[in-house]
Order: C-alpha cells, then structure tokens, then sequence
C-alpha cells in the first residue's frame, strides 16, 4: 500500500523486479459461518485500493526501474542501480 502511494504521488521511484504482485489488497478478514452447510469461510471487510483509482488495482505493481539482482555478484546489482541512478540525474 506504502509503496503504490508513493509511486501514485510520484514522491519515490520504485526499483526492483517485475512479480505479478496486485497492486490492491483485502483486509480485516472475517470468518463467516455458511447456514445450509455450516462451512465455514473468510470473507474479506474492506478492500484497499491505490490513490490512483480502482481501475490500477488489477494491474500489478511495476517498478519504475527494473533492475537484475546478480545473486553470485551482489555488488554488482548495486553499481547497476548507481549507473541507471546517474545517469537519469544527468538527463533531468
């Protein structure tokens, strides 16, 4: 949530990988008792949504960079990210 509305209000670049995460989320789940059957499920109570509307929640979260972690090299991922940081200072 933190990170979609900093993204939204163009306060913070995001940087990272692409998951497939949602950009919305559910909240306060509740179990419910169903009465024909007496299962029981949960229900989530409230829905949260991105600042930038309800139509961005299907979407998932995209990074503004996309950066490659080097997993054997991680100071690597870190000078690639230094370059990228650079080099967008440069061009603004």
């Amino acid at each position: 949530m933190f990170l979609t509305a900093f993204q939204d209000a163009e306060q913070a670049l995001i940087v990272g990988q692409r998951t497939g995460v949602r950009s919305c989320t559910t909240g306060r789940i509740q179990p419910f008792l169903l009465a024909g059957s007496n299962l029981e499920v949960t229900i989530p109570t409230a829905i949260f949504t991105r600042s930038a509307g309800a139509m961005k929640c299907h979407d998932p979260i995209e990074p503004d960079i996309v950066l490659p972690v080097s997993y054997a090299e991680p100071e690597n991922t870190i000078f690639e990210l230094e370059e990228i940081i650079l080099e967008k200072r440069i061009k603004s």
